[in-house]
Parts: C-alpha cells; sequence; structure tokens
C-alpha cells in the first residue's frame, strides 16, 4: 500500500490560496438569455461550466442562470448611446466586491444590505466582448463606426459618411454629397440650372392680351427635373 504524505504548512497554503482562488468571483464571460429594455436588467447565462473533482474522475455543472443583471448602458443625464440587445449576445459578466441590491431600488450611498462580496448575486453585464466564432468582419480601425445591420455612420479624419441600406449615402467632407442608387443632388442641380438659363418662352395666339408661354421643349424637361427630385428627396 503507498504510504500517504502529511500536508506540511506549504502545502496547506497552496490548497487555501487554490480553494480561495476557485470560490473567488471577479469576471466571467456569459451569453444573453433575454434583456428586459424597460429594467435595462439581463438574464444570462455562464458559459463555463462547474468543475467537481473526485480521485476516479470529475462532474460537469451547469450554473445556474443569472437573473436582473444590470446592463451597462453608455449614457449618462443628458447623452449617451443606446444598442440594440439581443438573445444570443456574448458579454462580460463582472462581480461587484460588495452587495449592490439597496443601490439598484433607490441609487443612494448607504451600507450594503448584506455582507457578500464577489458574489454571482452581483453581476453586473458589459454586452460587446466577442469570440473568433462571432468576430466583426472587415473591422474598420481607421474610423470610428456606428452601425445597425447594415446602415452605417462612420466618421473618419477626412469625412463623415452615412449609408443605408438601400445604397442611398451623404458624405461630408469639405463639400456635401447626398446621393441615392438612381440620383445625385449635385447634378439634379445643375441640369435644373441648365434649363432655367436655356429657358424660352413663345406668344400665346389665343389669349387677348399678351402673354409669354414656357414652350413645349422647357416644360418637359421642368417635368422630368421634378420627377427626379422627387426620386431623390423627401
Amino acid at each position: 500500500m503507498k504510504q500517504r504524505n502529511e500536508p506540511d504548512l506549504q502545502d496547506i497554503l497552496n490548497g487555501a490560496t487554490e480553494d480561495l482562488s476557485y470560490s473567488l468571483s471577479c469576471h466571467r464571460i456569459g451569453i444573453i438569455e433575454s434583456f428586459n429594455a424597460t429594467e435595462q436588467t439581463a438574464t444570462v447565462r455562464m458559459v463555463d461550466k462547474g468543475v467537481i473533482q473526485y480521485d476516479d474522475g470529475e462532474q460537469l455543472l451547469d450554473y445556474a442562470l443569472l437573473v436582473d443583471c444590470p446592463v451597462i448602458v453608455y449614457k449618462g443625464a443628458n447623452g449617451g448611446l443606446t444598442i440594440p440587445i439581443n438573445t444570443g449576445d456574448s458579454c462580460l459578466v463582472c462581480f461587484n466586491d460588495r452587495d449592490v441590491d439597496s443601490w439598484l431600488i433607490d441609487g443612494l450611498v448607504q451600507r450594503p444590505n448584506t455582507l457578500r462580496n464577489h458574489d454571482l448575486s452581483d453581476a453586473i453585464i458589459v454586452v460587446g466582448i466577442r469570440n473568433q466564432i462571432n468576430k466583426i468582419t472587415n473591422y474598420n480601425n481607421e474610423a470610428t463606426e456606428l452601425n445597425y445591420i447594415d446602415n452605417i455612420i462612420s466618421i473618419d479624419n477626412a469625412k463623415i459618411n452615412l449609408i443605408n441600406t438601400s445604397g442611398a449615402s451623404i458624405v461630408l467632407d469639405d463639400k456635401l454629397e447626398l446621393k441615392n442608387t438612381a440620383e445625385n443632388l449635385k447634378a439634379v442641380i445643375d441640369d435644373f440650372i441648365t434649363i432655367v438659363t436655356s429657358l424660352k418662352t413663345v406668344d400665346n395666339p389665343a389669349s387677348p392680351t399678351i402673354t409669354l408661354v414656357v414652350d413645349t421643349p422647357t416644360t418637359n424637361s421642368l417635368t422630368a427635373l421634378s420627377i427626379r427630385v422627387g426620386d431623390l428627396l423627401k
């Protein structure tokens, strides 16, 4: 029979440190199960499983869902940014050092409701962390971008660019460009100027008084131009 050595002080300290590390909650990765937009809280499932070690193997356990977790929203009193948060979004789960129950209710500075510390009950959610499966394709590291699906606002050092899924865009640098898939505002205005500068009129013999009437080709050109403006602007 193999003799078992008694643990010395270093073994005991190492074991205590290891136990503390496993029991202390700091940050974990999670997946959004649901989001309450009214309360700005989420239910989250952690991606790692609990591991119980035995002499002859191990057992894997699912952690309980984290419920009513406050989600960090990048918004102050007068301005900010909100984003849609959907089931399946990856998130970083941060566990507050102390119980946050009372603060979540009234926002006051006060004694913690319990003596909890680094507890799973005090999770705070940051949405946006990504793995290699759902990483951002064509990440633009030369501009700041805001998007919803394929609608994009891009700001770089030279210009501001707004693009929507219909193909329309607004580009602002030292000039303004506004266009869609059919028309460009500058081209429409240029054509309008051309028509006006070449405007022709004819006498109206049916009128008892002398009047001038825009000739038919000019009228047709102005009508076509009006249709183009309607295709571009609203």
